[in-house]
């Protein structure tokens, strides 16, 4: 099982999540007892009022680097596993003829006008 496998729908903030999730799922008659008992753990007049500090616009110093992905594990991350992830993927299709990365690139190198956009074609001068 691939570390990065993020299958599935991408939102801007958290609101959005709940709303997706909502049409997705539909609803559940259980919800209200869910909240209900998440509540009793929740502070009287909020987290601020039992001194939570709130941070708007946090300006985080070293946030080009943390974000940077060559910079990260998660680059290495991936180089490691992009290969056996894909081909383990492509062994357990049953219709493609492409059955490995070797497959793709070769299949990409004998048909460049088919599978690439004109602007990535290269032409030999």
């Amino acid at each position: 099982m691939p570390s990065l496998d993020t299958v599935g729908p991408i939102t801007r903030t958290v609101s959005d999540a709940v709303y997706l999730l909502d049409v997705i799922v539909g609803y559940d008659p259980r919800d209200h007892e869910a909240t209900f008992e998440a509540a009793k753990y929740t502070p009287f007049g909020g987290y601020k009022q039992r001194g939570a500090a709130v941070l708007d616009n946090l300006e985080i110093t070293n946030i080009d680097w943390i974000l940077n992905p060559k910079r990260s594990g998660e680059f290495t991350l991936l180089i490691a596993e992009f290969k056996l992830s894909l081909n383990d993927y492509l062994k357990e299709l049953t219709t493609s003829p492409v059955r490995s990365l070797a497959d793709v690139i070769a299949f990409n190198q004998h048909n460049p006008d088919l599978e690439k956009p004109k602007s990535m074609v290269r032409t030999h001068s």
